[in-house]
């Protein structure tokens, strides 16, 4: 089967435009994908959390925002891995020290999203605050609150852990 040239021209431009749209697909989902789904911002390395929830396993940018997506939903959600502040690890999430308040918020740093934009700005409306802030290793947690402040809690309590029935 001999095609034309028209033919094999249409072929060339359907092809050019289906590369282009996957192209543009794959630069808006990646962008996407490094994203928190309850504060829109991009996740820092120093607090990326996993969680899961009713949605499955789901990327936060801190703790703080696991908590705001428990608030918001009908089922529960687990904190299931932390990044460990001092090696940038994820660790398990039920063997953490957190820090919760004090002088650092890494989310908090970034501008809220557009979305946001006109809303009265408060800690008490930004989903990453107070700031929590994971270790594996209790004397490294101790040493972060002693130079930024804030509270030492085990896993059980800042993020309210709740084993699986």
């Amino acid at each position: 089967m001999k095609l034309g040239f028209r033919s094999a021209l249409r072929l060339a431009l359907v092809g050019f435009a289906a590369g282009i749209t996957f192209l543009v697909w794959t630069i808006i989902t990646s962008a996407n994908l490094n994203r928190c789904i309850v504060s829109k911002r991009i996740v820092p390395a120093e607090t990326r959390t996993l969680a899961v929830s009713q949605r499955g396993r789901v990327l936060l940018c801190c703790p703080a925002c696991a908590r705001r997506l428990q608030e918001r939903s009908k089922g529960p959600v687990r904190v299931v891995q932390v990044t460990d502040y001092t090696s940038g690890r994820m660790i398990d999430a039920r063997s953490a020290y957190v820090v919760v308040g004090g002088d650092s918020s890494y989310c908090a740093r970034q501008p809220p999203p557009s979305e946001n934009a006109g809303r009265s700005s408060g800690a008490a409306e930004d989903p990453c605050l107070p700031a929590m802030i994971s270790f594996a290793h209790l004397d490294e947690a101790r040493a972060y609150q002693r130079a930024h402040g804030g509270k030492l809690l085990p896993a059980d309590l800042a993020f309210d852990y709740r084993p699986a029935r």
